[in-house]
């Protein structure tokens, strides 16, 4: 309809789950929103906005972090697939299940900090130990919350 308004979000704050350049993320962030242009998005009819530019997005995603149990985000598909790639590639046991995975990760324990240290990973490594970072857990949440903002 006409008088139907859109929103197109770039979503930067998802981008950081896992480590970015900062340069890197900002140029790929101007690209983004430039791509979305090029595909004919009406900016008449339409609100093409950064993330990040949004406080709201990343305040209701920490009132619902706050309310949202560590097991549920454990059984979600994206965290499960994640664990098996950790195990697949030797910073986790094998036999670690995603329950056991998770609480270690959230207790920051020495065999994640050991195995990260190790690991010549980024992309699944904070940098000084303790295990993946928690916004690939937490991703879904985050999800949530932009969902959430436009209903």
């Amino acid at each position: 309809a006409a008088d139907t308004q859109n929103f197109f979000s770039v979503v930067d704050l998802h981008a950081i789950t896992v480590p970015q350049d900062p340069r890197q993320l900002r140029t790929n962030t101007l690209d983004m929103a430039v791509s979305l242009l090029a595909c004919g998005i009406d900016p008449k009819r339409s609100v093409l906005f950064r993330q990040s530019k949004v406080p709201q997005h990343a305040e209701l995603a920490w009132i619902l972090f706050c309310r949202t149990p560590i097991g549920w985000l454990s059984r979600m598909h994206q965290w499960k697939t994640k664990l098996q790639t950790l195990q697949a590639t030797g910073q986790i046991s094998a036999a670690d299940t995603a329950a056991a995975a998770t609480l270690s990760m959230a207790a920051s324990s020495a065999e994640f900090a050991d195995k990260d240290e190790e690991s010549a990973a980024p992309a699944t490594t904070t940098g000084s130990g303790g295990g993946p970072p928690l916004g690939l857990l937490a991703y879904p949440v985050l999800m949530a919350s932009d969902i959430l903002l436009y209903r």
